[in-house]
């Protein structure tokens, strides 16, 4: 929690302040002090929005063209086919390393220190097996629900996978970075391994969210949306 605690007190406070300086700003016209949120808040809230925008959670900025469909409505064709031939790649690495191949190392204790830490033997043969199969059964619910299939028990399977490769390399930056780089592990972890994880899961929840046939209809709501917040209908 050490690394996280400073975080989650800098949100708070910044929610805080701003909070406390929109009713200043209601009440009296005017800020004697302009708010001060760190620089890294405001990279990690634009960030936020700029994603919330893109699977359509949030209005579109204004000004844009409200014709037009949210990036997370675009990118779902080509995630549907990425995501599952990526999580097909890495199940057919997995289950060649079950079969014996030592791709990257050439050993046991090479590979080893490069897919597990260092220090750590490879997993029995079954172990692998059985990541292999659920990779497998992963990049088979992503495809599905990407060509069209929209069973509950499909995008449940499809969120997922996106909720576990999300996780898993969320977590495991801080881990790297707290446990120093010392490692050929943690270094490949930081550089490659995680942010494959993020992208991926990203790219099924995109997957899982699907396109959404009613875009034209949500715009128009998000219009009056806007237009009431800016007191511009009565």
């Amino acid at each position: 929690m050490r690394p996280i605690v400073p975080i989650l007190i800098g949100w708070h406070d910044a929610m805080v302040e701003t909070a406390l300086d929109r009713a200043e700003l209601q009440a009296t016209g005017s800020l004697k002090r302009r708010p001060r949120i760190p620089h890294w808040l405001r990279i990690v809230n634009g960030t936020e929005i700029a994603f919330g925008r893109a699977i359509g959670k949030l209005p579109p900025r204004a000004g844009r063209d409200s014709g037009r469909p949210p990036l997370g409505y675009r990118m779902f064709r080509p995630a549907g086919i990425v995501i599952p031939t990526a999580l097909s790649a890495i199940a057919a690495i997995h289950a060649a390393w079950a079969l014996g191949w030592r791709w990257p190392g050439g050993s046991d204790v090479a590979l080893a220190e490069r897919v597990v830490g260092a220090g750590a033997e490879l997993p029995p043969e079954p172990v692998v097996w059985a990541v292999a199969a659920l990779l497998g059964a992963a990049a088979t619910a992503v495809a599905a629900v990407g060509a069209g299939r929209r069973e509950p028990f499909l995008r449940a399977a499809a969120w997922s996978v996106a909720g576990v490769l999300i996780a898993r390399g969320a977590l495991y930056i801080p881990v790297d970075l707290i446990g120093g780089l010392d490692t050929t592990y943690a270094q490949l972890d930081l550089a490659l391994y995680s942010p494959l994880c993020v992208a991926l899961g990203l790219g099924a929840a995109i997957v899982a969210r699907g396109p959404r046939p009613r875009h034209q209809k949500q715009q128009s709501a998000w219009s009056g949306w806007s237009q009431r917040s800016h007191g511009q209908v009565t």
